[in-house]
């Protein structure tokens, strides 16, 4: 759930997540404070949970197969959903119980479906209908013949008949979230938020620990902790990316941020570690070696394919070459404080350059006569040092 009127992807709160398959249906009765939904592999079921995601509890499952669509009668108790495979609409009360066919039609897939003024409409997408039905008797109330396009769902929009609720919420004083349960309401928090022990403040937290080692495997992050007294090794929670292949990253501590090359779909990306979000912040060509200048909010990479340094303005957005025609580099490494950028060019001979983000005229620093075949770079900014791999 997020809050209905704020545009920031960050607000959100998942609410069930364990042994859920393929989730499609969703109802809610914020009155008594329940969700129903429905989950459609290998077999469909619906479960009823409070408001709040906990004493979820599977209350129809026999003689399901996909269930698409649920609504609710709130001042009866009742579910209602439709059943695309079976051709039916069905209702039960909200334990389940006494389950009983509403209509049923051959080979008409009904899709959304809303309770009003006692009448339950359904949308008839296959032959571009929304229907009422009188829910006692699954007689026909109504049609609606769509000429132009195909419905698949609606929702209500009654200015006029708004119901006069006590909002169980407004005598609680939660920092995030409030939602009513069976029990009362009870405050949540968003995602990267623990509930703090007052049960209404909420404290940001991260899946990793306030220090270690971040490794990254194929499309998989991981921070281990090792304890410099009796050499314990902690693996934290994993953070993923299914759907990238990671070449190379680089962590902002301060902001709990990862900023890393997705090389199987050529992009860079930016992983929130707080709330797991994933945003893509440029497309870019086959990219490696990514460094960090915290201080300037400045990304680079080496482009392997034309043999440029690139930068990317965190603050801008905005993509610059900073070096082109350059030799074959191998490794990058960055000085935030000075602005100064190290690489190691050409393979062999070998050079360590350093230059500046303004693409002034670069230096060497170090040629293959005074360091064999350096392979890689790293900045200690604590000291001031370039260290290399030889």
């Amino acid at each position: 759930m997020k809050p209905a009127y704020s545009d920031n992807s960050s607000f959100y709160r998942v609410l069930v997540q364990d042994n859920l398959n393929k989730p499609e249906g969703l109802a809610l009765d914020p009155v008594d404070g329940f969700m129903f939904f429905s989950d459609n592999n290998p077999n469909g079921r619906i479960t009823r949970a409070s408001l709040d995601g906990r004493n979820a509890t599977v209350i129809v499952y026999r003689g399901l197969v996909r269930v698409s669509s649920l609504t609710v009668d709130p001042d009866n108790d009742l579910l209602l959903w439709a059943d695309t495979v079976r051709f039916t609409v069905e209702m039960c009360q909200y334990d389940g119980s006494q389950r009983r066919v509403v209509r049923r039609a051959n080979l008409v897939s009904f899709a959304g479906l809303q309770f009003y003024q006692n009448v339950l409409h359904v949308v008839d997408p296959g032959n571009r209908f929304v229907r009422g039905l009188d829910m006692l008797s699954g007689v026909l109330v109504y049609d609606s013949y769509f000429t132009m396009g195909t419905p698949t769902t609606l929702a209500v929009y009654d200015t006029e008949n708004v119901p006069s609720i006590l909002d169980p919420c407004s005598s609680v004083q939660c920092g995030q979230i409030c939602v009513n349960t069976p029990s009362g309401p009870v405050c949540l928090c968003y995602e990267g938020h623990d509930l703090a022990e007052d049960g209404r403040s909420c404290l940001e937290r991260s899946l990793f620990y306030s220090k270690g080692f971040i490794i990254s495997h194929e499309n998989t992050f991981e921070m281990i902790e090792i304890s410099s007294v009796n050499g314990i090794v902690k693996s934290s929670p994993q953070l993923k990316d299914p759907e990238a292949i990671i070449h190379s990253f680089v962590v902002n501590a301060d902001k709990e941020l990862i900023y890393y090359i997705d090389s199987k779909n050529n992009v860079l990306k930016e992983l929130d570690i707080k709330t797991q979000q994933i945003q893509t912040l440029t497309a870019i060509s086959n990219g490696k070696s990514l460094v960090l200048d915290w201080y300037r909010g400045i990304l680079g990479w080496i482009d392997v394919e034309s043999w440029e340094i690139i930068a990317f303005s965190l603050n801008s957005e905005n993509m610059t070459t900073i070096y082109t025609g350059l030799p074959p580099l191998e490794s990058m490494a960055v000085d935030p404080h000075d602005g100064k950028l190290f690489w190691i060019s050409g393979m062999s001979p070998s050079t360590i350059m350093c230059g500046q983000w303004d693409g002034s005229s670069p230096k060497s620093l170090l040629t293959s006569a005074e360091v064999f075949s350096p392979r890689g770079l790293n900045f200690d900014v604590t000291n001031d040092r370039l260290y290399t791999l030889v």
